[in-house]
């Protein structure tokens, strides 16, 4: 641990890095998780095989994530909408999931939305537009006319 109070509640976490002021401040117990930067997950008190990269990564003022499995915060103030949630990707500067078995690139307010074999780019919400593409349609990386 680096950075002042960096994995402050640890009890029984193991196998945890934590680098920045308060990243898993409150992590009490967990296994194989990673926080670098300011105030990363720093509501988290259970989880494991997490990664937060990025100030303010899996913090939520309005819904703190206190538990997590398996999920990835990549980005200034990537975080989740929704509590205890696992095997979730939220990438990009304020992407949020809102549920487990999610993926989420772009800022939700920012971007336009594609739907990619079940994959979420981006917010239907907000989107002005959206595109829906199904894995037959796709050759050599290449979208079909």
């Amino acid at each position: 641990a680096f950075g002042e109070q960096s994995l402050y509640s640890a009890s029984t976490a193991y196998h945890n890095a934590g680098f920045g002021a308060k990243s898993f401040l409150r992590l009490i117990d967990g296994a194989s998780n990673i926080a670098v930067g300011y105030w990363t997950a720093v509501d988290l008190l259970h989880g494991s095989s997490n990664v937060f990269l990025g100030v303010q990564s899996g913090y939520n003022a309005s819904v703190p994530l206190t538990y997590a499995d398996n999920c990835t915060f990549i980005g200034y103030g990537t975080n989740s909408t929704k509590d205890s949630i696992t095997n979730s990707i939220a990438i990009g500067n304020g992407a949020q999931v809102t549920g487990s078995n999610q993926i989420m690139i772009g800022n939700p307010l920012s971007v336009d939305a594609t739907i990619l074999a079940n994959t979420v780019i981006g917010d239907l919400t907000h989107a002005k537009t959206f595109k829906v593409y199904s894995a037959n349609q796709l050759t050599d990386k290449k979208l079909k006319s």
